[in-house]
């Protein structure tokens, strides 16, 4: 009889080395696509009859531009919050500016039609025109007050009379002096795409 094979090896046997792969290259990021800025998108809508593309800027923070009819002149309506581009219909419309704390401008218009229409604000504090308007309040009759005073003592050669309108003449001018940076501070103006005023706390203007 011819011996036995030898048994088999019983040790697992070593997997074979795989072939190194080939490492890959990122793709490369697309290219970031221009975003279509609002007044872009708005445009072909503003072609309506009676709309307006409007942009708001305002130096004062929480500013709306508020419309009315100009025929019925209803309560006035927010219509876009600075900063804002947006269609407004506005034939026919007044509109203004106005904010918390913020002297509100008087009534403007805007054209309806084709391009945007800019509203620069340079907000004004309330407050500071409030005091303002109270030297003025003040300050005038005083100022007049104590000019007839001292008329009358120069007429009558009184001295009593002249000086004592020539102490109030002074507080009267020194009121008036006074109120001029609180009233200057205070003032809400408008202004169109030339910098051109359109409109203010005291004023009117349009497009």
């Amino acid at each position: 009889m011819s011996p036995a094979p030898p048994p088999p090896d019983a040790r697992p046997l070593a997997p074979a080395p795989s072939a190194p792969t080939a490492a890959r290259e990122p793709m490369p990021a697309a290219a970031p696509q221009p975003a279509a800025t609002a007044a872009g998108a708005l445009r072909g809508f503003v072609s309506a009859p009676g709309y307006s593309l409007v942009h708001v800027g305002a130096s004062y923070p929480g500013t709306w531009l508020e419309l009315r009819n100009r025929v019925d002149r209803g309560e006035w309506q927010r219509a876009c919050l600075a900063p804002c581009d947006q269609a407004l219909y506005v034939d026919g419309t007044l509109a203004r500016v106005s904010a918390p704390g913020m002297t509100t401008s008087n009534p403007f218009r805007i054209d309806p039609g084709e391009g945007t229409a800019l509203v620069r604000v340079d907000g004004g504090s309330a407050r500071a025109r409030s005091f303002g308007i109270l030297g003025l309040v003040v300050g005038i009759p005083t100022t007049i007050a104590g000019g007839a005073l001292y008329g009358y003592g120069s007429y009558a050669d009184r001295d009593g009379f002249r000086i004592g309108g020539a102490t109030v003449l002074g507080v009267g001018a020194l009121a008036i002096l006074a109120s001029l940076p609180f009233l200057v501070s205070g003032s809400t103006t408008v202004r169109n795409a030339k910098g051109s005023a359109i409109a203010s706390a005291h004023g009117f203007g349009t497009f």
